[in-house]
């Protein structure tokens, strides 16, 4: 069979039952789902009170390894990973799902040219409420969660996966994260005060469109 990841995250206050049955939920769901730019849920399970999650492997780079060897991403390259990040949140729209979890983090892209998000859903399923009192997962995974989500304690949205897409496409294009911070509570703030400037004060070679 196919290689799959698996994840594996502390518990912290949710009830292991809650958790597995919203899991098993999100891999039903999922199996909605048919994009070729989307990683749903492919197997959920327990094993020695450790709930895990799995997914179809697929082979490539995350964007945020690709950046780290070689910086940013030229911008026709950004708009065709845009275009085939679009096919697969209009597919999640079109099945009434969130994805709630699009960073540089959870974006692979393959040495044919494929960019795939990865399990829809998968964060929200964890960690249904984001905020302040949240802050312990390491700062790049907040590089994109929408102000909304801080502020409010709001589950995903399709506003607010679109928000994370736009600061997403914003990190590829210029190279670095659209919040500055160096710490989990930094970029929780960033997102509720910074001003993310124009993208072609770091990055002039992108076009208007």
């Amino acid at each position: 069979g196919r290689e799959s990841r698996r994840l594996h995250r502390p518990l912290g206050r949710n009830r292991p039952g809650n958790l597995l049955d919203r899991l098993e939920r999100l891999l039903s769901d999922g199996s909605r789902l048919a994009s070729d730019n989307l990683a749903p849920l492919v197997r959920v399970g327990e094993n020695d009170s450790r709930i895990w999650a799995a997914w179809a492997h697929t082979a490539g780079w995350s964007a945020a390894d690709w950046m780290v060897h070689n910086g940013r991403f030229p911008p026709q390259v950004v708009l065709e990973i845009a275009r085939q990040m679009l096919r697969g949140m209009i597919e999640l729209e079109r099945a009434s799902f969130c994805h709630g979890d699009i960073c540089s983090h959870g974006l692979t892209l393959t040495d044919k040219g494929r960019a795939v998000l990865w399990p829809p859903g998968l964060r929200g399923a964890v960690r249904p409420e984001e905020g302040y009192g949240m802050a312990d997962l390491p700062p790049q995974y907040y590089d994109c969660l929408a102000p909304e989500r801080v502020d409010a304690g709001t589950g995903p949205t399709i506003a607010s996966d679109v928000y994370s897409a736009g600061c997403l496409w914003w990190h590829l294009l210029t190279g670095r994260p659209p919040v500055p911070g160096g710490s989990s509570l930094a970029k929780l703030r960033g997102h509720q005060t910074a001003s993310i400037p124009d993208v072609c004060q770091l990055a002039p070679d992108t076009s208007p469109r």
